[in-house]
């Protein structure tokens, strides 16, 4: 009897050290910054950023990297590409004497997925560039004020010359468990001649996520070995 009691009380002791983990931050692996973190061919069509939005005129099919003529618009006008980002719009590359894109509304979206992760533990950190105005940053179709972006920011700060940094934290906005979707709109202004429109973000995330302490696995090996003692110290002495 003293040995079936010892056996529960060792199975409920595994189950229960194997069940239990530590709660730990890891890299959102599917959140990118434009230019797929800088890494993407220029001219050619960002892997993870769609334009779901923009003026009828622009007829476009982009949203592209960013190919500069001749210094055009980056870096004279705008900021230079940073290390682990690149700037995307409508068209492949501009000049200084072309048209430009359309004055309007520019819809930038992205999705991620925390499957996986603990959304309420998620922290998103980024930093933006636009031409002409950043008119909002919506997560979920939610568009997040000053506020909800950080201490400091301010969307009339946002320039193509410099960047700008924000944060979005589950503190501040509600994550999904998974898939959830970011829109960069940008507004561009009226112009004649060498008039385009861009998004630049630099994207990073954390979120934690569950796993097994390896003293977690020990113990449940060692469990495994007193079970079998005692299965076949039963054995022998029934023998």
């Amino acid at each position: 009897m003293k040995t079936k009691i010892l056996l529960v009380f060792a199975i409920i002791a595994i189950f229960s050290v194997s069940a239990a983990g530590t709660a730990r931050a890891a890299v959102i692996a599917t959140l990118y910054g434009t230019g797929t973190n800088g890494t993407q061919g220029l001219e050619t069509k960002d892997s993870h950023f769609t334009l779901i939005s923009e003026p009828a005129l622009a007829n476009t099919t982009g949203p592209f990297i960013t190919q500069a003529t001749a210094g055009f618009p980056y870096p004279s006008a705008w900021i230079a590409d940073p290390s682990n980002a690149e700037w995307i719009s409508p068209q492949k590359t501009y000049t200084a004497s072309g048209a430009g894109d359309p004055e309007g509304d520019y819809e930038y979206q992205e999705t991620f997925s925390l499957a996986g992760y603990n959304p309420a533990d998620t922290v998103i950190t980024g930093e933006i560039a636009t031409d002409n105005t950043l008119v909002s940053i919506t997560l979920d179709g939610v568009t997040l004020t000053n506020a909800q972006l950080g201490a400091g920011f301010n969307y009339n700060n946002v320039t193509d010359n410099a960047l700008t940094a924000f944060t979005i934290s589950f503190t501040n906005n509600t994550f999904n468990s998974g898939i959830n979707t970011l829109d960069f709109t940008v507004d561009n202004g009226k112009g004649t001649t060498g008039n385009p429109t861009g998004l630049l973000v630099e994207l990073s995330g954390t979120a934690n996520t569950v796993v097994p302490e390896p003293s977690t696995v020990t113990v449940y090996i060692l469990g495994l070995f007193v079970l079998l003692g005692f299965a076949i110290r039963k054995k022998l002495i029934r023998i």
